[in-house]
């Protein structure tokens, strides 16, 4: 049993790690990503700021994976009561990737993998979600980005 006081510890720990994740990200999304875009164009901006990304983002699995803390609140989706409705899961799953991928690629890919042990390799399987997560997250940005300039260079 959940007593209120670890409840609100733990809805302030997945409102911390959203709001701690979504700060660091505007480095990339709304610095980084625009000026690589607007000076270098869609293709060299993604053949910069792409490596940059993935690094970035296992660094951010690395210290996720260091924590003890659920910061996303993921953990739930893992727990054996969530898979006793196996359907339900697939498809929660199926839809929160897709929508973190685009929104931020590390939290698609702890949503599928969840939390391994400190020092645990990533197998095949996970480099293929991970890459997965930042090509659909990156390709998408970089994307729009491009087709929000080409807006402001007609009507400037």
């Amino acid at each position: 049993m959940v007593t209120y006081g670890r409840l609100f510890q733990k809805i302030g720990t997945v409102i911390t790690g959203h709001v701690g994740a979504e700060g660091l990200n505007h480095i990339f999304d709304l610095m980084l990503y625009p000026a690589t875009v607007w000076f270098l164009g869609p293709v060299w901006a993604g053949v910069v700021v792409i490596p940059l990304s993935i690094v970035w983002d296992l660094s951010v699995i690395k210290i996720y994976n260091y924590t003890t803390l659920d910061w996303f609140g993921f953990e739930v989706l893992h727990a054996k009561k969530f898979r006793e409705v196996v359907w339900l899961a697939v498809v929660v799953r199926a839809t929160l990737f897709i929508f973190f991928a685009w929104w931020d690629p590390p939290r698609a890919f702890i949503l599928i993998r969840g939390r391994q042990l400190r020092g645990a390799r990533f197998t095949p399987t996970d480099w293929g979600w991970f890459l997965t997560a930042n090509l659909i997250g990156n390709i998408i940005w970089l994307l729009m980005l491009n087709e929000a300039f080409e807006f402001l260079r007609k009507i400037l």
